[in-house]
């Protein structure tokens, strides 16, 4: 079965199971571990179409390797609490048999990844599902964790938060990696088990949270996972 027909078959399964009209989904955002080949271009609109739903509904495919599929359900989360989605379908396919007849040898393949890999090890920076910590996926509600430690934060308030909290925080006026643009107006929420990436400095991170206690900050909130502290004064 061709990749998009697998996929349409979970699209119409879906809107029947839900009693849904296709034509209210504001998006499918699809997980595709592998987009060569039959799996090629934009296959979560090519299921859109093969499930006989509306031309008016888009799709957007999403390549993350290891994490494809979770990673369409993050952004279709981000989507809706942000509110730039009302009704939104997430999911994945990978037809890796089909695949395999129409895939690169072993050997060729491995002519590529090993000097990539080789790479990564040099230089100490492996993808991020090689190099991360298994705690990291050991927290399923994170989301709705952080939507109660978040609570209190008026929502025109402005936010400096870990980077890796900033989508979920993305529907707030201003929000703000911590602790870049950090000022006195601005709530501050830190993850303890943050993943930091891209230009935050760990070093500077921990020594602005150490000043935190004596900055005229209030800690409003502090579970096991999150720390909300509130505006200087405040």
């Amino acid at each position: 079965m061709h990749p998009a027909d697998l996929s349409a078959v979970f699209l119409t399964g879906l809107a029947e199971r839900a009693s849904l009209d296709p034509a209210v989904i504001d998006d499918v955002v699809w997980g595709v571990v592998a987009p060569v080949g039959d799996q090629a271009f934009n296959l979560a609109r090519t299921a859109v179409l093969a499930a006989g739903w509306p031309e008016s509904v888009p799709g957007a495919t999403v390549d993350r390797q290891c994490g494809s599929s979770q990673q369409a359900v993050h952004f279709a989360a981000a989507g809706l609490i942000s509110g730039q989605y009302d009704v939104v379908v997430a999911g994945g396919v990978g037809a890796r048999k089909f695949l395999a007849m129409r895939s690169m040898r072993p050997a060729y393949a491995m002519v590529v990844i090993v000097p990539a890999l080789l790479l990564a090890w040099g230089t100490g920076r492996f993808p991020p599902a090689l190099g991360a910590e298994a705690s990291l996926y050991d927290w399923p509600n994170t989301v709705a964790e952080l939507q109660t430690a978040t609570a209190a934060i008026p929502a025109d308030a402005p936010v400096s938060a870990d980077d890796g909290l900033a989508v979920w925080l993305a529907n707030r006026h201003t929000i703000n990696d911590f602790p870049d643009r950090l000022d006195s107006t601005c709530y501050v929420v830190l993850d303890k088990h943050a993943y930091l990436s891209g230009p935050t400095n760990p070093a500077q991170r921990q020594a602005m949270i150490d000043l935190l206690p004596t900055s005229g900050r209030r800690l409003l909130y502090e579970d096991a996972r999150f720390q909300v502290w509130s505006p200087v004064g405040d």
